[in-house]
């Protein structure tokens, strides 16, 4: 008989198990694989220990066989266990470590969040103080067309009545200016304005010199053509001398024609001298510069209005 077999030795298996289980009861730190091997011990183990088998030799066999399976897979099962618990750990660390770089990133986003409500905050403050701005304007511009519409009337009135020096385009360039002014979008009005003020500023410099030039004069209503020599005096008169010296003319002032022939003779003289200064064919000298009795009186009444009323425009 072997030794596993032998009742005796499975007495001495038990009495040591007992004794280890009295061992092991007051210690509060119990191995949950040594317990699950006395749980298996016992239950494989033979019924009664004191009772003698000697019809199954090969059953200490087989119980040592299985206890030895038993403890293999515990400690598995304990590698697993302790695998599982590093991931877990492992898991739950990186699960700490995004949560603290999201609290980071929420902390600058509503850094972020509060620094573009200030910004906002100072656009809308911003549009407000545009909007005042716009308001006061409009405002503005609407008062300044409103004045200047009589004055750039009384402009059209004179171009009509003037020389006729680039008359049409210079009459189109006001009527579209009074015309606008009148027009009830201030956009509109503020460009009027604006070009209100470049024609006063083109006028200005216009009444500020003189200009030589030849160009052909129609005549006759049209029907006859004289080549001439044309001198602008400012925005006073505006005369022409016929290339061979024979026709004379002076702006007419009106409006069923441009020119008056009818020069007398002393005129005719101061006006060639005129022009053979401008050519330089002779020295400079004052000249009386011919001016319509009409327009004298109608700039010195203009003034005269213009002191009364108190208004002073860009073109007087």
């Amino acid at each position: 008989m072997t030794r596993h077999g032998c009742p005796s030795f499975w007495r001495g298996v038990a009495q040591r198990t007992n004794r280890r289980r009295r061992e092991n009861v007051g210690s509060v730190k119990a191995r949950p694989a040594t317990a699950l091997v006395l749980c298996l011990v016992f239950c494989v183990a033979p019924p009664a220990f004191g009772q003698e088998n000697q019809d199954e030799p090969d059953g200490g066999k087989q119980l040592a066989h299985k206890i030895h399976e038993t403890v293999e897979a515990i400690h598995a099962v304990r590698l697993e266990r302790l695998r599982l618990q590093e991931q877990h750990e492992s898991n739950v660390g990186e699960i700490e470590r995004q949560i603290e770089r999201l609290r980071d990133d929420l902390e600058k986003t509503d850094a972020a969040v509060r620094e573009e409500a200030e910004k906002l905050h100072a656009v809308k403050a911003q549009v407000e103080q545009d909007k005042r701005a716009k308001r006061a304007a409009e405002l503005l511009v609407s008062q300044v067309a409103a004045s200047v519409l009589d004055a750039a009337g009384r402009m059209a009135k004179r171009v009509s009545a003037g020389i006729p020096y680039r008359k049409p385009q210079r009459q189109e360039q006001i009527g579209r200016v009074v015309e606008e002014l009148g027009d009830s979008d201030l956009l509109v009005q503020a460009d009027a304005l604006t070009d209100y003020f470049s024609f006063c500023a083109e006028e200005l410099r216009l009444a500020g010199s003189v200009h030589l030039w030849n160009e052909p004069v129609l005549l006759d209503g049209g029907k006859r053509q004289t080549h001439t020599y044309q001198v602008r005096l400012g925005l006073v008169n505006q005369f022409f001398v016929s290339e061979d010296g024979e026709t004379v003319g002076l702006a007419a002032r009106r409006t069923d024609r441009e020119w008056d022939l009818q020069v007398d003779r002393s005129r005719r003289r101061q006006l060639r001298v005129i022009l053979d200064v401008l050519q330089q064919r002779r020295p400079p000298e004052i000249v009386p510069v011919p001016c319509a009795a009409s327009a004298v009186r109608r700039a010195a009444k203009n003034a005269s209005d213009d002191q009364s009323s108190g208004r002073g425009t860009p073109e007087d």
